[in-house]
């Protein structure tokens, strides 16, 4: 199912999932036209707090030209 998600100020939506051994993040910024994709092998383990798939996430929106 697509949802929306807040995080550091940024609206998006996309969708998360996984399954034993692996996690993913799929979620788009209209705002900002930039999408990212995440795929890991491992789990939804809780790392500072905050599950480390979301983390990666945050990451890669930080990286995109023009929203770091």
């Amino acid at each position: 199912m697509w949802f929306g998600l807040q995080r550091e100020g940024r609206s998006s939506f996309g969708h998360d999932g996984g399954d034993s051994g692996v996690a993913t993040v799929c979620f788009f910024d209209p705002c900002a036209d930039v999408g990212v994709v995440a795929l890991a092998n491992g789990n939804w383990r809780p790392v500072r707090g905050d599950y480390a798939p979301y983390l990666i996430m945050d990451r890669l929106f930080d990286a995109a030209p023009g929203l770091g």
